[in-house]
């Protein structure tokens, strides 16, 4: 199965392949993805294939556009990040790394969570992606950066937990050394 987000990134584009090796394509807008139902089997699919990364980039776009949608027991944000930092695909990881970054910079509720809930691993996701060229382009790591330089140090000690001793050096040196 592939799924890709279209250009207008309100539309998903579903392709399986059948059992006798042939493509059939189902078009649905996020709206339609968002009803628990179709979300539940979407989520079941991801489970069984997650090594498809446009799976992982359309739940990712999804919560950003659309997450109001979504039934309460379920965050898309969460679950994207549980996949990430991406390293299957440069160039894809690349972009979502951006989005991820642009939307942390803009102080979406939804993806920091309830209470932070989502900060410690947005954070360890930032450091691991940090500087790494395969990952993460000069401009997101300046963004990168003063996210890192911004945070209240209490906030960053909140997490602390959540970081890997690599990523904790490269925090570090952000902060202490400007990088």
């Amino acid at each position: 199965m592939q799924l890709v987000v279209r250009n207008d990134e309100r539309t998903v584009l579903c392709r399986c392949l059948s059992s006798k090796g042939c493509y059939c394509s189902i078009s649905f807008d996020f709206a339609c993805l968002a009803r628990p139902r179709t979300l539940h089997l979407f989520l079941e699919l991801l489970e069984i294939d997650f090594t498809v990364l446009q799976h992982l980039i359309t739940l990712f776009e999804l919560a950003i556009h659309k997450a109001q949608l979504c039934p309460p027991e379920i965050n898309p944000f969460a679950i994207a990040l549980d996949k990430m930092p991406l390293k299957t695909d440069e160039e894809e990881a690349k972009k979502v790394h951006e989005k991820l970054v642009k939307q942390v910079m803009g102080q979406n509720a939804g993806l920091i969570g309830q209470n932070n809930a989502n900060l410690g691993k947005i954070l360890s996701i930032l450091a691991e992606i940090y500087g790494q060229e395969d990952q993460s382009t000069k401009e997101n790591d300046e963004e990168i950066k003063k996210i890192f330089t911004m945070l209240p140090r209490d906030v960053l000690m909140a997490c602390a937990a959540k970081f890997t001793e690599k990523q904790q050096k490269r925090i570090e040196k952000m902060i202490a050394h400007g990088g």
